[in-house]
Formats: C-alpha cells, sequence, structure tokens
C-alpha cells in the first residue's frame, strides 16, 4: 500500500510541496518495511533510486512531463515501419519523428493559421479520428431518430412520463457512460447530488440513459453507505482515495444530470457486504 500510494501521488497532475514529502515519505515506508515482511527479498538498486525521483519531482514537476511513455510509443511505431531490416540511428529517427509531428500539431493549431490550413486540419481529425469519436458522433447522430419506448416502472416513478426514450451509452467529456445491464464498468459514477459542488461526491450505477426533453438524463441507483463502525484499512493511506460502501445499492433511482457526473469509479467487493470505490480520477485542479 505504501508502494501503491508512492506511485499514485507521482502520477498526479499538479505537484506540490506537500505530495513531494508525501512520496518520499511513502517510499521510505515501503523500503523499512519491506525486509520485515519479507525477509528473503534481496536488496535491488531500484529502491535506492526511487527515492532520488523526489529530486526529480522537485526540479522539473509531475512527471508526465518527463517520462518516457509517449517516446517508447514511438519506438514501436517505428518499429512497425517497413524498412531494409537495418536499424540506422534509432534515437535519431526518434527525435525528428518526434519534434516533427509536434511541429505539425502546433502548425494546425494556430490561432492565426490560413483559411487553406483551418482545413485541412479538419481533414486531418477526420482522417485520424480516434474510436472513441467515432463512437461519440454515431451516438449524436443516432439520437434523434429513436422513437420513444413505454417508460418501465421503476423510472415511471422517477420522470412520471408514459414513454421515454432511451439509451444504451452517451458520451461526456471525452468519456463514455452506459446503463449497468450494457457495461458494468462503464455504469459506475461518482457525481454530486443535484449539482451542489459543496457536497460530498456520491457512487452509484447507471440504471437507465433517457432523454428528458431532448437533455440526455441518468437514472441513477446510489451505492448505499458501509454500516457504521466498518473498519477501514485505508485510513493510514489519505492519498490513496478508496473508501468503504455497501455492496447493495438504493432500490430508488435519482435523477443526474451529465454536468454533475464526475468520472467512473471501480468496485471491488471485500466481504459479502462491504466493497471497495475507488475513484478513476485525474488529479490536475487540486492545490494542496
Amino acid at each position: 500500500m505504501a508502494l501503491v500510494s508512492a506511485v499514485m501521488v507521482a502520477e498526479m497532475h499538479h505537484m506540490t510541496p506537500r505530495r513531494r514529502m508525501a512520496y518520499v515519505e511513502y517510499i521510505r515506508q515501503y523500503v523499512s518495511k519491506l525486509h520485515t515482511l519479507f525477509p528473503h527479498v534481496r536488496p535491488r538498486p531500484n529502491k535506492h533510486v526511487a527515492f532520488h525521483i523526489f529530486d526529480f519531482l522537485l526540479l522539473y514537476g509531475p512527471i508526465q512531463s518527463w517520462w518516457c511513455f509517449p517516446f517508447e510509443r514511438l519506438v514501436g511505431v517505428l518499429q512497425n515501419l517497413p524498412s531494409n531490416h537495418k536499424f540506422g540511428q534509432m534515437e535519431g529517427s526518434l527525435m525528428k519523428s518526434f519534434i516533427a509531428t509536434s511541429k505539425l500539431r502546433r502548425w494546425l493549431n494556430r490561432a492565426d493559421a490560413l483559411p487553406v490550413i483551418k482545413e485541412c486540419k479538419v481533414v486531418f481529425n477526420k482522417a485520424f479520428r480516434n474510436k472513441f469519436k467515432e463512437s461519440a458522433l454515431f451516438e449524436d447522430v443516432t439520437a434523434s431518430r429513436r422513437t420513444p419506448v413505454v417508460t418501465p416502472p421503476d423510472l415511471f416513478s422517477l420522470i412520471q412520463k408514459a414513454r421515454v426514450v432511451l439509451r444504451v451509452h452517451t458520451p461526456h467529456t471525452n468519456t463514455m457512460y452506459s446503463h449497468s445491464s450494457t457495461h458494468l464498468s462503464n455504469s459506475l459514477i461518482l457525481y454530486r447530488a443535484g449539482g451542489d459542488a459543496s457536497r460530498p461526491q456520491s457512487a452509484g450505477s447507471i440504471k437507465y440513459i433517457y432523454d428528458d426533453d431532448s437533455i440526455v438524463t441518468l437514472a441513477v441507483q446510489r451505492q448505499l453507505a458501509a454500516l457504521p463502525g466498518t473498519a477501514d484499512p485505508f485510513s493510514p493511506y489519505p492519498d490513496y482515495d478508496a473508501q468503504l460502501h455497501s455492496t447493495r445499492l438504493d432500490d430508488d433511482l435519482e435523477e443526474v444530470q451529465l454536468h454533475w457526473v464526475i468520472g467512473h469509479y471501480a468496485r471491488w467487493p471485500m466481504s459479502e457486504d462491504v466493497c471497495v470505490v475507488l475513484p478513476l480520477l485525474r488529479k490536475c485542479n487540486d492545490q494542496d
């Protein structure tokens, strides 16, 4: 848990003095307790090197600014290109390709670009659209063609309408949401009840996605809270956002607007009555 907490702190998109100190403290806990828990584990240099990541967090900020994953992906792209089986100067090709694509992206996104360049950008976006954008576009195009169906009884008690247009999926802020009978993981959401940002976030599962006067709305079953007095094994790790909830969902449906949704969460049952709820969010705006 100390190692997981250290990784989560280091991967945050905004770095603060508190987070840097929390990272090095988690690594200290991990290294000091590892050999107590697992005496057979041999010392490795990377445990020492992990302490020095603190220095890089201080010098360069969040690790997304300087980690090697984008370059590793680019290496994979270059290795799959047709060649004469001669690797040549891979590092030089890597750097040239990275700089060329960065310049092209910047050139296409200039505010003062010529009209012909803006037209080229539209063509580029269509040519290299990812699968999510295609599905989102399909959803937007076909939504207006759907016909109302008889409202399910539990949904009728919420919206008081005899017929309703139901959806299977809906995109929102580059994320796809589904109802639970189609894709359970995509139905698990964190949201602000009533749209009140001052209230704690709630967890729930989407049971229906419907059009309410052409506005996409969610009917959600809230994840019930764990019973008072339930032991929380995650309390010593405040940077690991896991929370304990009951495995049961509220029988009553709750109306949730799309702009109230914060994001997805993962759910894992610890026992028959208790489950772990872990937010799947990027922390980039908080300033602790």
